[in-house]
């Protein structure tokens, strides 16, 4: 299972050395991959002029705006990346958590129609797997009454992972991987102290989520996740692997 962000994606040399490792890395084993679109977001909400804030590193999504993730996550970003993944002779195919229901949630209060996941049904991807397809899912799912939500791309790789009983669970970014408190990388953090660098704010921001996306992953039975600097590739060259 692999998670990309949208700036790793929005760099055409990081974006290529993902994909072609994508493209080999598929020929060993199957493959998963979790995309958001951060700063193609951002770009589209500037262009309709609709307010673009965090709270607690989380989108605040108005209506508006999840008419605009959608746009841009399904239509662009993830057509785009399957259709790159064909031309490397990968079986890849795009959608969305919600086609076919397959990640349902429910919306975070006071952050609009971004939600948290509730219930992933694999059924539909574990057909694709069997058939050699590379799944390219971006982070939309739905609530009980079939409406948008815009998840955390980690929360829903993280929930993707579990479901799937996933082996290896991996955070592609634009940064190397988990910084302390003096600004070097952390190779390797346990579960335990990952949650005093995040109450002593050495965590903080965008890698929050991430961070508790990890340790969910691995209190639920996920073997590995690797936080990696995306423009090196899927290698723990660098980058941060937590661990209990």
């Amino acid at each position: 299972m692999v998670k990309a962000g949208g700036e790793l994606l929005k760099q055409p040399r990081d974006r290529e050395k993902l994909l072609s490792d994508l493209a080999k890395l598929s020929k060993r084993e199957a493959v998963v991959l979790i995309h958001g679109g951060g700063p193609q977001i951002e770009a589209g909400l500037k262009k309709e002029r609709i307010p673009n804030r965090f709270i607690g590193g989380r989108r605040f999504t108005s209506d508006r705006a999840m008419a605009v993730v959608e746009k841009i996550l399904e239509r662009s970003v993830n057509k785009e990346l399957a259709a790159d993944l064909l031309k490397k002779g990968v079986k890849a195919v795009g959608f969305s958590g919600r086609d076919g229901g397959m990640v349902i949630g429910r919306p975070i209060p006071g952050l609009g129609r971004a939600g948290q996941v509730k219930k992933v049904r694999v059924e539909f991807l574990r057909t694709l797997l069997g058939e050699g397809l590379l799944p390219v899912i971006c982070s939309v799912g739905m609530d009980k009454e079939a409406k948008s939500l815009n998840i955390n791309a980690d929360d829903f790789a993280s929930a993707v992972a579990l479901a799937l009983k996933a082996r290896h669970l991996v955070f592609l970014t634009d940064v190397e991987g988990v910084m302390g408190s003096r600004g070097h990388r952390i190779p390797v953090l346990k579960t335990g102290g990952a949650k005093g660098l995040i109450d002593s704010k050495v965590i903080s921001g965008g890698m929050v989520p991430k961070i508790q996306a990890a340790l969910l992953a691995i209190r639920k039975g996920v073997g590995e996740v690797d936080i990696l600097k995306g423009g090196k590739g899927i290698q723990l060259a660098s980058g941060t692997r937590i661990i209990k």
